[in-house]
Parts: C-alpha cells; structure tokens; sequence
C-alpha cells in the first residue's frame, strides 16, 4: 500500500548475513549454506517480493521498488569470510564473559 501511495519501497535481501549464520537461539549451529545454496534462496524470496512490489528503473516510474542485497556490500569487506570462518567458535556466552565486550555494551 505505501508503493501505491506513492512512495518507493526498499527491499533488503539478507544474502551476505546468511553466510555467516542464524542466531534463532536453537541449541544447535544452522548449517554453513554453500554459495549455490544462498543464490537459490535469495532467488526464492526476491521472487516473493515481485508479486506484492513493482520493480524498475526509478526513471520509468519513481515508485518503483528497489531491491538489494547486503552481499553486495558486505563481501567486499572480507569480514564475513573471517566470521564465516573464525565465528562458529565463539558463541555468545563466551563473548558475554570478556570484560571488555562487557564494558562496550554497557556503554
């Protein structure tokens, strides 16, 4: 309804996020998802999106949706390579328990 009103809807996909995993508070890691497995599933809800929003050159119609994905971003940076790689040994509590990660948090 807000794209109807005139205003110009931003979808964010969670490409680059899903590399490094899902903090749904299960007792168990979600498994790492491969780069097939991650476009194959940013396909599927970007596909979601197209039947709701009208998408398009800003150019054609001001209204038009945009969609990105933080991949995009994200990858370039490396640091969801290393929190791929170095973050699943660490979990919360550990970091919870470094006084410093104690003191950032409460200010």
């Amino acid at each position: 309804h807000l794209q109807k009103s005139g205003h110009r809807p931003i979808v964010l996909i969670g490409g680059g996020t899903s590399k490094v995993g899902d903090p749904t508070g299960k007792d168990e890691s979600r498994k790492m998802l491969t780069e097939e497995d991650i476009q194959r599933n940013t396909a599927g809800i970007s596909k979601v999106f197209e039947k709701f929003l009208e998408f398009g050159p800003s150019e054609k119609n001001p209204t038009n949706a945009i969609m990105v994905n933080n991949d995009e971003w994200l990858s370039s940076l490396k640091y969801l390579d290393f929190l791929r790689e170095y973050g699943t040994q660490f979990t919360i509590n550990r970091m919870l328990s470094f006084e410093s990660v104690k003191q950032r948090l409460n200010r």
